[in-house]
């Protein structure tokens, strides 16, 4: 599963653990979180065995593929009972733009710490250097991102794109400690200065709008 490409053990891990921290915070039940932090990148195996990419835009949607293989495992049956349809519908929702709006509020709540803790580790962990041999930034991405949008996949081309990208899962946020965890890691700014350095352009215009945020 990809040891050192930030799609591992390793980021199942620390996901598991930022969403048990955010969902203390939250008085969340800690079981379900947990449940959903473990299994939310199942779909992932599937998806490098058959397509050898992590790239749901190249492959297949992970959340979807999560969701069924636990559908046909009969897993979340044996395990859970009762709340099995909030850890599948969390797990379907999990990576996508937005949350589908027709779950009832306390999987939409469970769902939120997931995406948070998921967005935080990716924002820490993922893309920390740039291998492009030209790198660039794509303006329309900068404009997204002073809107105040999350950044759709098909935009997303190098690894500049990639890190606007990321710094867009800002706007997903959803709890206070969330914000925290991102405010006191510096990643805006480690992100923002990676870029400054490598494409030799002043964007702290952008720094200052997502500090603002």
């Amino acid at each position: 599963y990809g040891e050192g490409s930030g799609h591992d053990w390793f980021h199942i891990e620390r996901v598991y653990n930022l969403a048990k921290y955010i969902a203390q915070k939250e008085n969340a039940n800690f079981f379900i979180v947990e449940m959903t932090a473990l299994l939310h990148d199942i779909g992932r195996f599937y998806q490098i065995e058959n397509y050898h990419t992590y790239s749901d835009t190249k492959s297949i949607d992970h959340g979807k593929k999560g969701y069924e293989i636990l559908c046909e495992n009969d897993f979340i049956n044996k395990y859970i009972d009762y709340e099995q349809n909030i850890v599948l519908n969390a797990v379907l929702n999990h990576n996508k733009l937005e949350i589908d709006d027709r779950l009832d509020e306390k999987t939409k709540f469970i769902t939120k710490i997931v995406r948070d803790a998921d967005k935080i580790d990716i924002l820490l962990e993922q893309v920390s250097i740039i291998k492009d041999l030209n790198p660039t930034i794509n303006k329309n991405i900068i404009d997204e991102l002073l809107k105040g949008n999350m950044i759709k996949n098909d935009l997303v081309i190098n690894d500049c794109d990639d890190i606007l990208h990321n710094l867009a899962f800002i706007y997903d946020l959803n709890f206070k400690k969330s914000f925290e965890i991102v405010l006191d890691s510096k990643v805006i700014e480690n992100k923002i200065n990676l870029l400054e350095i490598y494409i030799n352009e002043d964007l702290s215009f952008l720094k200052e709008s997502l500090f603002n945020y």
